[in-house]
């Protein structure tokens, strides 16, 4: 299965920024546990998503990297409660890979 990831959690194959260009170079040694089980599962990392810079924001509005976006819908303006149903979701599919 295809599987994108919130770019605050570590992957060994990608940089992990954080949103925030002072990690812009950051490249952890190992995945994150989350990470692993669902590679481990056979999940396939397509890649990471953007966030509020370090995760600490409303508005999920990024000045170093831009708004988080829809890729079905390039453009459109979201409130944050449906962009966070994607978070949602990855902790439901933690819960069953764990």
């Amino acid at each position: 299965m295809p599987i994108v990831v919130k770019d605050n959690i570590n992957s060994a194959s990608l940089p992990t920024t954080g949103g925030t260009p002072g990690l812009k170079d950051f490249r952890p040694g190992e995945n994150a546990p989350v990470l692993q089980k669902l590679l481990d599962a056979g999940a396939i990392l397509l890649g990471k998503t953007n966030l509020h810079e370090l995760a600490f924001g409303i508005t999920s509005s990024n000045a170093a990297y831009g708004a988080v976006g829809n890729a079905y819908e390039p453009g459109a303006e979201y409130s944050t409660r449906a962009l966070r149903r994607g978070s949602f979701a990855s902790r439901v599919c933690a819960f069953f890979f764990s």
